[in-house]
Order: C-alpha cells, then structure tokens, then sequence
C-alpha cells in the first residue's frame, strides 16, 4: 500500500470520527438559538453563534490540514519526505484535532445541560 493510500484511508477515517462527533452534538444541543462558539480558559462560555460553524469547523480545518500536508509530500523533491514520517504526522495531528473536538463537545454538552 502506498503512503497516500494510507494517508487517505487515515484521512477518511478520522473526518468519518468527527463527522460522527459532530452528528452526536447536534442531536443534543437546542434546535434553535445561539450555542457557545468560544470558551474562556475556565471553561465558560464567553461568545454564542451558529451551531453550524461548531459542528463544522474542525471537520473542515482537518480537511485544510490534510491538503496541506499531502501537498507538502507531493511538493518535496523524491527522496526527501520519509513516507513514514509523513503518516506518522498525519495521524498525530489527526488525533490533536479530534481531541480538540472532542473537549469541543464536551464544553457543548455541559453547557447545554446548564440551560
């Protein structure tokens, strides 16, 4: 298997992870009104907006960032990527995004069990 076809295969199953989370918090957050779209370090929440721009921003940005890196890969000259390093990469910074989503959701939900 070649390292894009594991890079994509990685790719689709992490947006799968965050479309999935995404899906799971619009179902428990209010239909209408405003949700936080910013929290404070203590966790409040300190700017309210669309619940659309929450549940896809960081499926998107991860989108951005998987273009970004494979293009970094096509980019380089052949011999000086390491394939290896590269996935290695793409998974690490795959899994602090869903991380980010997932506090993402956690703030969402405390907040919406506050209201």
């Amino acid at each position: 298997m070649t390292a894009s076809a594991v890079l994509l295969v990685v790719t689709v199953g992490f947006l799968l992870a965050m479309l999935a989370v995404s899906a799971w918090m619009a179902q428990r957050l209010p239909p209408d009104g405003p949700v936080p779209v910013h929290f404070d370090i203590r966790g409040n929440a300190d700017r309210l907006g669309s619940r659309w721009v929450v549940l896809s921003l960081l499926p998107a940005s991860y989108l951005v960032l998987t273009g970004v890196i494979m293009a970094i890969g096509a980019a380089a000259p052949p011999g000086e990527t390491d394939p290896v390093e590269l996935i290695f990469g793409h998974v690490f910074a795959s899994l602090v995004l869903l991380a980010a989503h997932g506090l993402v959701a956690f703030l969402l939900m405390r907040w919406a069990r506050r209201q």
